[in-house]
C-alpha cells in the first residue's frame, strides 16, 4: 500500500456514526419505526426469507436503509443479491432472500441523520419461523440516548454521560439475561503541528503513537464489579510490550460508587475511566489535558439480544468537544477487502469536515454497479465510505481479485487517497482430486490446489499409526492468470493388513490471503 504524508493507515472496522456537539437531546433511531418483521426458513431449498416493514410517516425524517450480509454490503432492491421492496403509503416493506449454507448473520440496517441501528438476525435459529404462535412473544423496543458532558468531581477532568431510554425497557427473560450490554470503543485523531498531519488510532488495538509517548491496549489496566471491592491482580499496574509492569498514571483509578448494581462493570484504559450501567448509561471521565491535546471519539453501541439469533442494535459515535478542531481536507480512514466468508466486499473511508464523495477503483478502472456487483456510498459529516460488494460464487469469488484504489472527489479533480490489493484464499479443486493403490498396502492421495500466494498443504487422519505419510511429492503448474496459479500434491500413506476402512483425509491448504479445508474419504 503506498503512502503520502497527509495521512496514516490504520484499520478499523466499525461503521462509525457521528454527533458534532454534546446537548443532552435525545436522538432518535430509524429502527424506531419498524412495525413488523418476520422470517420464514424454506428447509427443501436452504434459503432464509425476511422481511421488515418500516412505517416513516410524511413529517417524519429521511431514513437511509441497506442489508449487510455477513461483511457485504448491498442495497434494498438489487435481485441478484436477493433484496426487493415494496411501498404503500407511509408504509416500505424490505425483504431479503439469503443462502444459509454461508450466511452468518444479516443486519437490517438504518442510517438517520448521523445514528445507525439495526434487526440482527443470526445463524443461531435459522431454521426456526417467527413470529408464529408457538414462539416466543417479541416486541422491538423503541430506543433513544441522550449525551452530556459536564465537570467531573475530580480536579481537572471531565465526564461525558449517555444513558438510553427504551419503551418497552429491555428487561431479563430467558433468551436475553443476562446479554443487554454496552460496547464502548475509542477512537483518537493525533496531531503533527508541524506538518498538520492527523493520525487516527482505535483504542482497541495495541500500537505505540509516532511519537512514542502514547500506548493504546485492547486490554484494560484494571477491572471492578460492584458492589464488591475484590479487584482483579495487576489493577494498579500496566504492562508495555516488551517491558514490565509500572505504576498507573494518577487520577485514573475508578472510585467506588454505590448507586452501581452487582451486574456492573468498570474498566479503567490508558485514557479514560469507563463506569457502565447494568443496562442503560454509562459515564466516562476525561483528563482535561488529554482533552486540549487530542480529538475524542467514543463509538457506543446497545446491542440487546431479543431471543436466540434476533437483536436490536443501537450505535453512535460521540465526538468530544475540546479545544482543537479536524483540521481542513480528506484523510484516510480505512481500506482494504473482505473475502471470506463470501460474499466478498471492498471497502474506503475517509474522514474530514464533510468529506467529499468517495470512489473505488480496479485495476485503473471506477467501479461501478452491475447485476452481480452492489456499490454503496455512505456519508456522515465526518465519514465518507464507499462499499464495493461481489455477489457469491462457489467457493470462491476470483471476480473480487485485483489492485484497488481509493478517491475522493474533488473540483479539481480525483484525489488518491491510497492502493492496495485484495486477493482471494486458495482452494481445493475437489473434482480433481483422486485416490489410487499401486502397490497393495500403500496409498497415494493426490490434491490439486488453486490460489495467489505461497500455498502449503497439510493433511492428517484421525488414525496415524494405521496411515503412515511415506512420501510427499508437489508440482506446479502455469499459472491460470497473473498471480493465480495451481500446485499438485500428491501424499503416500502406508498402512498395515489390520486396518479399517474407510480411511478419513482431513487436509488445509494456506497461503497469505486464506485457507480451505477439505474431508475425503476412501472405502
Amino acid at each position: 500500500m503506498s503512502s503520502n504524508n497527509s495521512w496514516m493507515f490504520l484499520q478499523f472496522l466499525p461503521i462509525l456514526v457521528i454527533i458534532n456537539t454534546i446537548k443532552g437531546q435525545e436522538m432518535d433511531f430509524g429502527v424506531n419505526y419498524v412495525t413488523s418483521y418476520s422470517k420464514r426458513y424454506d428447509k427443501s431449498s436452504g434459503l432464509v426469507h425476511l422481511s421488515v416493514l418500516v412505517d416513516v410517516p410524511e413529517s417524519g425524517p429521511t431514513l437511509a436503509v441497506y442489508w449487510q450480509v455477513n461483511e457485504g454490503v448491498v442495497g434494498v432492491d438489487e435481485a441478484s443479491f436477493g433484496t426487493s421492496l415494496t411501498r404503500s403509503g407511509t408504509q416500505t416493506t424490505y425483504f431479503l432472500v439469503t443462502d444459509t449454507s454461508y450466511v452468518r448473520q444479516v443486519f437490517f440496517t438504518t442510517r438517520m441523520a448521523d445514528r445507525s441501528s439495526s434487526i440482527r438476525f443470526e445463524s443461531f435459529d435459522w431454521s426456526e419461523d417467527y413470529p408464529s404462535p408457538s414462539s416466543f412473544p417479541i416486541r422491538f423496543s423503541k430506543c433513544s440516548p441522550t449525551a452530556t458532558l459536564g465537570n467531573s468531581q475530580v480536579p481537572d477532568q471531565q465526564t461525558m454521560r449517555v444513558d438510553f431510554k427504551c419503551n418497552p425497557p429491555f428487561s431479563a427473560n430467558y433468551y436475553n439475561y443476562p446479554r443487554v450490554y454496552w460496547n464502548m470503543k475509542f477512537g483518537l485523531y493525533l496531531f503533527n503541528d508541524s506538518a498538520n498531519t492527523v493520525y487516527y488510532k482505535p483504542l482497541e488495538e495495541e500500537i505505540r503513537d509516532k511519537r512514542g509517548d502514547l500506548l493504546l491496549s485492547r486490554t484494560p489496566r484494571s477491572l471492578r464489579r460492584f458492589p464488591s471491592d475484590e479487584r482483579i491482580p495487576g489493577e494498579n499496574t500496566m504492562a508495555f510490550p516488551g517491558e514490565g509492569t509500572r505504576p498507573s498514571p494518577r487520577g485514573l483509578t475508578p472510585s467506588r460508587n454505590t448507586a452501581l448494581t452487582e451486574n456492573t462493570l468498570s474498566l479503567q484504559h490508558e485514557l479514560a475511566t469507563i463506569t457502565i450501567g447494568a443496562t442503560t448509561w454509562a459515564e466516562l471521565d476525561f483528563s482535561s489535558t488529554f482533552l486540549k491535546e487530542n480529538v475524542v471519539f467514543l463509538e457506543t453501541t446497545l446491542d440487546a439480544p431479543l431471543r436466540i439469533g434476533l437483536a436490536m442494535v443501537f450505535s453512535f459515535v460521540q465526538k468530544v468537544p475540546i479545544s482543537k478542531d479536524l483540521p481542513s481536507g480528506v484523510y484516510l480512514q480505512k481500506d482494504g477487502g473482505k473475502t471470506f466468508p463470501q460474499p466478498s466486499v471492498v471497502n474506503c473511508q475517509a474522514f474530514g469536515n464533510n468529506p467529499p464523495k468517495v470512489s473505488i477503483t480496479k485495476n485503473g478502472k471506477t467501479v461501478t454497479k452491475t447485476e452481480n456487483i452492489s456499490v454503496q456510498e455512505i456519508r456522515s459529516p465526518l465519514f465518507s465510505t464507499s462499499y464495493v460488494t461481489f455477489v457469491k460464487k462457489s467457493l470462491v469469488n476470483r471476480e473480487a481479485d485485483g489492485q484497488y484504489s481509493c478517491f475522493y472527489d474533488n473540483p479539481q479533480g480525483d484525489v488518491k487517497l491510497s492502493d492496495f490489493s485484495v486477493l482471494t484464499r486458495p482452494i481445493f479443486l475437489e473434482d480433481q482430486t483422486r485416490m489410487t493403490e499401486q502397490t497393495p498396502g500403500e496409498l497415494a492421495l493426490r490434491l490439486v490446489v488453486e490460489g495467489n500466494g505461497q500455498m502449503v498443504v497439510s493433511c492428517h487422519v484421525p488414525v496415524p499409526d494405521h496411515m503412515v505419510l511415506i512420501n510427499k511429492a508437489e508440482k506446479s503448474e502455469q499459472p491460470t492468470t497473473i498471480t493465480l496459479h495451481r500446485k499438485e500434491v500428491t501424499l503416500t500413506y502406508r498402512y498395515p493388513p489390520e486396518a479399517v476402512r474407510p480411511f478419513d483425509y482431513f487436509c488445509t491448504v494456506r497461503d497469505e490471503y486464506g485457507y480451505h479445508n477439505t474431508h475425503y474419504v476412501h472405502r
